[in-house]
């Protein structure tokens, strides 16, 4: 290196080490030339501190006593309610018109059951589409930035009236006690150091009480929601002046640059943006689906009741042993769906064992036995779909039977549940396929099932109509038959009609989602 280069550098150096100590004097100067002004202005406004001793005084106790006593009363009266949705409605209310009030209550839960009794679900819910779309456009941009800022107004008040002025009098009197407004307090001076992390905190609060806020529709609000008058308007109006000179003086915050020596103090600023009525509306249409979806499940396992009651004569069927929802409970640990048509299965058992190898087979064998058909075809057909249900039947129970722990289909299951493993997939997948394999087994027993009995029961009612009509074209020994069952044949036909009709329904019923 040069020595010419290398005295540059030390010039360099030297200069910056200059203008950093220079610059660090200057700033010095100017934080004291502004100290000395912030003290200037503290003693020509001196009301609430002396700067000689940096002592607070009992006018800024008083201050603050009046703001404990007119907002602090209010506080407790509504801090339990800051975020109840009645009170956030009450709000989103001011913005609706007397005549759309309506629209709301059409759209509660009691409102809602209340329709469903006298309307079809797919209407019901055609018509609660048109109510929340008149619901929604009640709501305009302005009216709801009007109603959101007016809520989110509540909250800083809260916040202002929620300060703790307990904590902050008790300074200024030791024996002030807390909410008694009959006591009159002994405020005496106080070092100023006690009292600066309080007034930090204060103008936090006190920033956001814009006195220019239509302060008057806000407690309205209040006033209607508990039913009672919070405050005088006067006394709030004469607060917001106070608040406001002390805002314009800036008195707080220029002893608290007193009080820290720091003429740079910036007040933290902080805001609610609360948006009320997008949430009310968001969850206005989350809750009327949540309810249709209720309706639409009780309204299933009601037509499900009474099909099974009008089939079994009763609601307590329980006739699977494997295939049920108690296994359920097992796959669920293995994430895996499990058994889906244990309803099904279910009553196609119960139905088979209870009904269909009983009152069916005893009707069925009067008619093939004893009846004379006036065609062979129309009784071997009759006779196809009788027998190829007993052959259902007998696939049913083993279906069930085979899925226990002996069983073949039991064996497999077990062996492939043991391997599964939430953590790996593909175990997973292999136990999925298996349970998938058993439940197409299970539907495709149900809807053949299904097919078996609907055809079986057109034939019944053809039989039943041959049997009214005055020239019997099907079977041609009718009243044979009616001596052979005490004049019941029609009866009888008609009964095991019904019975496979509401099965049929049963089945329906059970397969929808």
């Amino acid at each position: 290196m040069s020595s010419e280069n290398g005295s540059g550098g030390i010039v360099a150096v030297l200069q910056n080490l200059l203008g950093g100590i220079l610059g660090a004097a200057g700033g010095d100067r100017e934080k004291k030339r502004l100290l000395k002004d912030i003290r200037k202005e503290l003693k020509r406004t001196g009301k609430f501190y002396k700067t000689s001793g940096n002592m607070a005084q009992p006018q800024m106790a008083r201050f603050f006593y009046d703001l404990y006593k007119a907002v602090g009363p209010v506080y407790a009266l509504f801090s339990p309610y800051i975020n109840s949705d009645l009170l956030k409605f009450s709000f989103i209310q001011m913005g609706i018109r007397e005549e759309d009030r309506p629209l709301d209550e059409r759209l509660t839960e009691a409102s809602l059951r209340e329709r469903a009794k006298t309307t079809d679900l797919k209407t019901l819910r055609e018509e609660v589409k048109g109510d929340l779309v008149r619901l929604f456009s009640i709501f305009d941009g302005n009216k709801i930035k009007l109603i959101n800022a007016l809520y989110n107004y509540f909250l800083a008040f809260m916040d202002f009236a929620g300060y703790d002025y307990y904590f902050f009098l008790k300074k200024f009197d030791s024996t002030l006690p807390e909410g008694d407004f009959v006591y009159s307090p002994r405020f005496e001076s106080i070092n100023g150091e006690y009292v600066l992390e309080d007034l930090k905190d204060f103008l936090t609060v006190l920033e956001p009480i814009d006195p220019k806020v239509n302060w008057g529709v806000i407690f309205d609000i209040l006033k209607n929601y508990r039913e009672m008058e919070l405050m005088p308007a006067s006394t709030w109006k004469k607060l917001m002046r106070s608040c406001e000179e002390v805002r314009n003086t800036r008195v707080f915050k220029l002893i608290i640059m007193h009080l820290s020596e720091d003429p740079y103090y910036k007040i933290t600023r902080f805001g609610h943006s609360e948006e009320i009525v997008e949430t009310y509306l968001d969850k206005k249409k989350r809750e009327v689906e949540q309810v249709l979806n209720v309706l639409l499940r009780e309204r299933k396992v009601s037509q499900i009741e009474a099909q099974v009651k009008a089939v079994f004569g009763t609601t307590a069927v329980h006739r699977t042993q494997n295939y049920t929802a108690k296994a359920n409970i097992n796959f669920s640990k293995k994430g895996v769906d499990g058994f889906l048509h244990v309803d099904g299965i279910n009553y196609l058992k119960a139905f088979y064992l209870d009904t269909y190898k009983s009152k069916v087979r005893n009707l069925i064998d009067i008619l093939l036995i004893e009846g004379k058909w006036s065609t062979n075809l129309t009784s071997q057909q009759f006779s196809e779909i009788y027998h190829l249900l007993l052959d259902y039947a007998d696939q049913v129970v083993a279906f069930d039977n085979d899925l226990a722990e002996d069983g073949n289909g039991g064996i497999r299951l077990k062996r492939y549940f043991r391997m599964a493993n939430t953590q790996d997939r593909g175990s997973q997948n292999n136990l999925n396929t298996v349970v998938g394999e058993i439940n197409a087994e299970a539907l495709t027993l149900i809807k053949k099932s299904s097919e078996g009995f609907i055809s079986l029961g057109k034939m019944l009612k053809q039989l039943i109509e041959d049997y009214k009509a005055p020239n019997h074209q099907v079977i041609i020994n009718w009243k044979e038959l009616d001596a052979r069952t005490d004049n019941h044949i029609e009866g009888l036909m008609t009964e095991v009609y019904k019975l496979l009709y509401h099965f049929v329904q049963l089945i329906q019923y059970s397969l929808k989602g």
